[in-house]
């Protein structure tokens, strides 16, 4: 993207002292080049990780599995559960970093796939997901089940 906004550059200033003078060509070359390489730019753009699309249902049977058991971690709808520092029994209220409302939950980033390349292998994700919910490889070669801290096989 960045490449495409230096190419757009060239297309309107043309020549720069003595350092380069694409001449008219040159000039309509970058234009092409600069606007192909800022569309691809933003079509690929990616700003992290998105955020879960947890239905109610499954909150709601992911909670009530893990009820009652100790946790540290909660969950705002449509954010990934987070490490809030605090124990708190699973189904609790608790409130994230950034003051938002929530539910304890039992989280966990390891996966431990049952099909694909990686299967029978357990790998730490980059974020917290529920327990016994479906994971997904960084790869996505690899699908497996969210295990419960200190449970890989």
């Amino acid at each position: 993207m960045i490449a495409g906004l230096v190419f757009l550059g060239i297309a309107v200033v043309g020549s720069v002292k003595s350092y380069f003078d694409p001449g008219k060509n040159g000039r309509i070359a970058a234009g092409a080049v600069g606007t192909v390489l800022l569309i691809a730019g933003l079509v690929m753009y990616k700003p992290g990780a998105a955020a879960p699309t947890t239905s109610a249902e499954q909150v709601a049977a992911a909670s009530s599995s893990t009820a009652g058991q100790t946790t540290t971690d909660c969950y705002v709808p449509g954010k990934w559960p987070i490490e809030v520092g605090k124990q708190m029994a699973a189904g609790d209220s608790c409130t994230n970093p950034k003051g938002e409302p929530g539910k304890a939950v039992i989280a966990s980033n390891l996966c431990t796939y049952t099909s694909g390349a990686k299967s029978g292998s357990s790998e730490q994700l980059g974020h917290l997901m529920y327990v016994g919910f479906s994971c997904v490889s960084p790869d996505k070669q690899s699908r497996g089940t969210v295990l419960a801290p200190g449970a890989a096989k």
